[in-house]
């Protein structure tokens, strides 16, 4: 016989008990398993019971046995508890109460195993408010009114949010923010984006600038004058275009 042959699982049900015990657990006889009807696994059992059944270890195999499971937790015992399973994700990784706050709003009402997927209205208002409940939101006031969040006043007005975010930064009249929390952090980014302007001049847009069509106090005012864009303008003052230049320029 070739080995392919003896390794089918027709030959192996030819087996005897004792004969099929060996070639069972014989190196290259694994693969086979994956593809057993359920019929074929019951009369492996079986065979594996008989081959088994009345067998005596000798001594030094049941040291060998002690010896692997010593210091071991026996599940057989009463009030036995399984080990809890290695954590998912990031080992080592702790989260913030914030974070935690965000993750239990997120998964709030959800059955375990069912994927997040396309959510109805009902379900988003139903999220929106447990965020508002936990405080959050970034609510906003803006010259069309109050709202709840920074997305719906940038729906509102057709811009994306991070120009709200810019707008309230910039102190443009009539948008501000509503929570204590959020007031702080536009001044603290309001603070760090004037520092950053004073410690490059060259990158404020409110220096006077000269062109072929006289002085203007900004490049944004110039820029429109001419009809171009502005960093086209400042492309123009960088490459020292005849008759373009920052007036007082350092």
């Amino acid at each position: 016989m070739t080995r392919s042959k003896e390794r089918s699982i027709e030959w192996l049900l030819s087996l005897s008990p004792a004969q099929f015990n060996s070639a069972t657990f014989a190196p290259g006889n694994t693969k086979w398993r994956a593809s057993l009807s359920d019929e074929q696994k019951a009369e492996f059992a079986r065979k594996l019971s008989i081959a088994n059944k009345g067998k005596v270890r000798s001594q030094e195999t049941r040291n060998k046995i002690s010896l692997a499971k010593l210091g071991k937790p026996n599940p057989r015992k009463p009030g036995w508890v399984a080990p809890p399973s290695p954590l998912k994700g990031k080992p080592g990784v702790v989260h913030t109460e914030a974070t935690k706050l965000k993750i239990s709003i997120a998964n709030k009402g959800r059955l375990n195993g069912i994927k997040r997927g396309p959510q109805s209205d009902q379900t988003k208002e139903k999220y929106l408010l447990s965020k508002i409940e936990a405080g959050l939101t970034t609510r906003c006031q803006t010259p069309l009114g109050i709202f709840r969040t920074r997305a719906e006043a940038a729906r509102a007005h057709g811009v994306d949010p991070v120009s709200i975010s810019n707008w309230m930064r910039k102190e443009k009249p009539g948008f501000f923010y509503l929570d204590k929390k959020d007031i702080d952090k536009c001044k603290r980014d309001r603070e760090e984006w004037l520092n950053h302007l004073a410690s490059k001049p060259s990158l404020r847009r409110d220096r006077s600038v000269k062109t072929p069509l006289g002085d203007f106090p900004s490049i944004r005012s110039a820029a429109k004058a001419i009809g171009i864009d502005q960093s086209i303008l400042s492309d123009r003052i960088k490459r020292d275009w005849n008759g373009y230049a920052f007036i007082n320029k350092k």
